[in-house]
């Protein structure tokens, strides 16, 4: 990616702590998104049972706020901004740069991983290495 993430798409496959479950406290996909945010990528984000309420106020929470029932704080703007939550994994892969699969949920298990890849002639993935 040219040494970079700026400005790049990343699909995230997976928000949730665990497969089979909405919730993200304590989420690694948390530290991950930010880390991809504060080098001002562009995320397109796909889990299958967690809202984009959930991931854009976990997204704009402080570190270690995230156990505690304080899901009235304000949204910023920024993340806002550079996070868009889909419904469908391949949306979500749509022109995308790269993909973090971030949960182990069963359906990213049997994603047709040629349709992403002929889709995206820019994506560059290898997804033999990590079966």
């Amino acid at each position: 990616m040219f040494n970079t993430v700026a400005n790049k798409k990343v699909a995230i496959l997976g928000f949730a702590f665990k497969k089979d479950t909405g919730d993200t406290r304590e989420t690694p996909a948390i530290d991950v998104c930010k880390g991809l945010l504060g080098d001002n990528a562009q995320l397109s984000i796909y889990d299958p049972q967690v809202t984009e309420d959930q991931i854009q106020r976990d997204l704009s929470m402080n570190k270690f706020d995230w156990d505690h029932p304080l899901h009235l704080q304000p949204m910023s703007p920024t993340t806002v901004k550079q996070v868009h939550t889909v419904w469908d994994a391949y949306e979500a892969t749509n022109d995308s740069h790269a993909i973090c699969l971030l949960t182990e949920w069963d359906e990213f298990k049997n994603l047709d991983f040629q349709r992403i890849l002929h889709a995206e002639t820019n994506l560059l993935f290898r997804w033999q290495e990590y079966c």
